[in-house]
């Protein structure tokens, strides 16, 4: 099928050119992934630093358990017992909590060592000092500060790790395109359908109400293919943006295509209601973590 765009016939749906957008962070073969464009804002944004090398290791498939996240995770529990101790009261077992996360904290701080920086031994000693004095409100403001810490790593990379090394690869993701009867990449069907649903709504504005039809067959097709993909990761919870409401849409788009003349202005209106409730909603889960792992060496 021809690609056909938006921008020449006129649709004014602005949420459209997202409908391929979880395709374009994955390059079709023998297409190498272009920048953006001169004038593109995006090519002023800043560049986040890559994340360390030394985090492939710490997680599947490299190693057979997270072994970053579990660390972490135990690092957390850790310093919460501080805090349960101490609103207790109980600086004695504050104490030896505190022991405890001081052990994990320096554990942890090795694993990376391009983040060694961010975890300074120095931000542990307010709390030591605190805890030693026996003063729970002394002691509570210094686990306080302490905190900020840690949040001031999160911000900067939890986020990141979390896409690159807690989701599946889009690109190694295999479908069964209906329309073209074979397997392809899971971009070429998302752009596949892309096509398919531009033509059912610029061959509606233009009346073309036979090619409308065998547009929106395409679509639809495409999109319950692009549904059982889905399943391979989220199994028997579909999301709402492919679930029952989405499905009686895509119903009423068929329907409304066997009008003639066609209404079109009631095509537009639950064409982007499918766009921003379907489409639009699966790019802002999906989007950054496709783009991440797209980044990561």
């Amino acid at each position: 099928m021809t690609h056909r765009t938006c921008s020449t016939k006129g649709l004014a749906i602005g949420n459209l050119l997202l409908l391929g957008a979880l395709a374009a962070w994955l390059p079709q073969q023998g297409v190498a992934a272009s920048g953006p464009e001169p004038g593109d804002p995006s090519s002023n944004a800043a560049v986040l630093d890559p994340l360390p090398a030394s985090l492939d290791r710490l997680f599947p498939p490299q190693s057979a358990t997270p072994v970053y996240r579990d660390q972490m995770a135990e690092l957390g529990f850790a310093y919460s017992a501080i805090f349960d101790d101490l609103e207790e009261r109980d600086l004695d077992e504050a104490r030896h909590s505190f022991e405890s996360f001081r052990d994990r904290y320096r554990q942890v701080a090795g694993l990376v060592p391009e983040w060694r920086s961010r975890m300074p031994e120095a931000v542990l000693r307010p709390l030591e000092s605190a805890l030693r004095s026996g003063d729970v409100a002394r002691s509570r403001d210094a686990l306080l500060a302490l905190r900020g810490t840690c949040a001031g790593c999160h911000n900067a990379n939890m986020t990141r790790v979390q896409q690159v090394f807690h989701w599946g690869d889009f690109r190694r993701i295999e479908a069964i395109d209906p329309v073209a009867g074979r397997s392809v990449p899971f971009s070429a069907l998302k752009w596949a359908m892309q096509d398919s649903f531009v033509g059912v709504m610029t061959d509606a504005r233009q009346q073309q109400r036979a090619r409308a039809q065998q547009h929106f067959r395409e679509f639809a097709a495409r999109f319950d293919a692009l549904r059982r993909t889905c399943a391979g990761c989220h199994g028997d919870e579909v999301p709402k943006y492919a679930g029952a409401a989405i499905g009686n849409r895509i119903t009423q788009l068929g329907l409304l295509l066997q009008a003639e003349p066609i209404v079109a202005a009631q095509v537009d209106v639950l064409t982007r209601q499918i766009d921003s409730q379907s489409c639009f909603k699966c790019h802002l889960v999906h989007l950054p973590a496709a783009k991440a792992r797209a980044e990561h060496r």
